[in-house]
């Protein structure tokens, strides 16, 4: 048997430098792929943080200064939004804590002046749909009322005009007759609109001549037709 021995070869120790730089390196790395995605992430979801207008929004809006406005605030306000959003991840539409910074207060301050311009704008668009014109549109707005309101104030004034000096009652001519019944269910009534002036008609203007202070006529005269033509 020899006597010879074998000695087996040692690892070589790795340097505490080399393992260091390999931490840090896979550290940065991660830290890269975080940031990547991170940034993926908030550029899918941008649009939910920023003021995009649509077809919704009135271009051709009676008030032009209120539609410049409103597109110059969501011009600031995108910017700001998209800046608190891209690098702070901060949706200016969803501030939440107590620490809120002096960007985060302006885009808010923005947002709420950009969604009550919005409404006005939107409402116009719906409004021009079914018809209605600029003028109509800002008696709705400015006096805050429904478009219903408006079309029935539009058609008293029109069927009183239509009235005006006719005396109607017993005898007078159907379409006459049609018109005052309708002047009259715009007042609680809810007689049949048929151009017959019979006893349910003759009774209710008469109860309306009674109960607003004026002379029992039996017909819709010059008196009757001007109570008849105010809004309750």
């Amino acid at each position: 048997m020899s006597n010879e021995q074998y000695i087996l070869p040692t690892k070589k120790k790795s340097s505490p430098l080399k393992t260091i730089a390999i931490v840090v390196l896979v550290g940065l790395l991660l830290l890269f792929l975080y940031k990547r995605f991170q940034h993926y992430q908030r550029t899918s979801h941008l649009a939910d943080v920023l003021v995009l207008t649509n077809d919704s929004i009135d271009y051709n809006y009676h008030d032009k200064e209120l539609l410049h406005n409103y597109i110059t605030e969501a011009a600031q306000y995108n910017k700001i939004a998209q800046h608190l959003w891209m690098e702070k991840g901060i949706n200016p539409k969803k501030i939440e804590g107590d620490k809120v910074s002096a960007a985060q207060l302006q885009a808010t301050s923005l947002l709420k002046s950009i969604q009550l311009k919005e409404i006005k704008l939107k409402e116009s668009t719906l409004l021009k749909s079914i018809g209605l014109g600029d003028d109509d549109i800002h008696i709705i707005q400015e006096k805050e009322i429904t478009p219903g309101v408006l079309i029935e104030a539009k058609e008293k004034e029109k069927f009183s005009a239509l009235l005006k000096g006719k005396n109607v009652g017993v005898g007078s001519r159907p379409e006459d007759i049609w018109i005052a019944q309708k002047l009259i269910n715009y007042h609680e009534y809810n007689i049949p609109v048929d151009g017959i002036y019979n006893s349910i008609t003759d009774s209710a203007v008469s109860d309306f001549q009674v109960r607003n202070g004026l002379f029992k006529s039996h017909k819709v005269d010059d008196f009757t037709l001007e109570k008849l033509s105010e809004d309750e």
